[in-house]
C-alpha cells in the first residue's frame, strides 16, 4: 500500500530522487542499474550501509568506492562509466539506456583477445577447453560459468598465460 510522498523501493538500488520524494523518470532506472553493474564486478553494492538510514544517506550524499578495491584490473573506461550511471544529479548520468549501451559496447570491443602471437615469449600458455553440460540443457550456463571461472583464475598466476574463453569457446562440443 503505498501513499503520495512514500518512498517505495529496494533501498540499496534507489536513486538519490527516489530517496527524495521527487519524480521519477529512465534516469533513476539508469541509476540502479549502475547499482547493479557495480555489484556485479564488485560483489557489493555501492552505498549498502548497517542501516536503511544510513544506506539512503550515502546513495544521496557519497561517492562509490572505486571498483579497484574490490576487483584487480578494472579499466578507467568501464569506472568512468559506473561513475556517469552513479551521479547523484540526474541532468549529470546517462539521459536514455542506448547512451548507456553504447558506452558498455565500447568498453566491449576495446577488450581485445590475445593471440598466440601478442603473448609474452618464454611464458606458458594455456587454452581452458569448455566444460560439457552432462545434465539438463537449462543448466549449459553452468558449465559455461565453470569455464569462465576457472579462466579467470588462472589468468591471476603471473606466470601464465591464459587464452580467453571466447577464443576456446569454438571448440565447444
Amino acid at each position: 500500500i503505498t501513499r503520495d510522498g512514500s518512498t517505495v523501493g529496494t533501498v540499496a538500488y534507489m536513486s538519490p530522487e527516489q530517496i527524495r520524494g521527487q519524480v521519477v523518470d529512465q534516469r533513476s532506472d539508469l541509476f540502479s542499474f549502475g547499482i547493479v553493474l557495480y555489484e556485479l564486478i564488485a560483489g557489493r553494492t555501492p552505498f549498502k550501509r548497517d542501516s536503511d538510514a544510513a544506506t539512503m544517506h550515502a546513495i544521496s550524499a557519497e561517492a562509490a568506492e572505486p571498483l579497484a578495491r574490490f576487483k584487480a584490473n578494472v579499466s578507467s573506461a568501464l569506472q568512468q562509466v559506473i561513475d556517469k550511471a552513479l551521479q547523484k544529479e540526474p541532468s549529470m548520468r546517462y539521459q536514455t539506456a542506448a547512451d548507456f549501451a553504447t558506452d558498455l559496447k565500447r568498453i566491449q570491443s576495446e577488450i581485445s583477445t590475445p593471440s598466440l602471437s601478442s603473448m609474452p615469449a618464454g611464458k606458458p600458455v594455456l587454452a581452458v577447453l569448455p566444460f560439457d553440460n552432462l545434465g539438463s540443457a537449462d543448466r549449459e550456463y553452468f558449465a559455461d560459468g565453470i569455464t569462465d571461472e576457472v579462466i579467470a583464475r588462472l589468468a591471476r598466476l603471473k606466470d601464465l598465460s591464459v587464452i580467453a574463453y571466447s577464443s576456446a569457446s569454438q571448440y565447444k562440443k
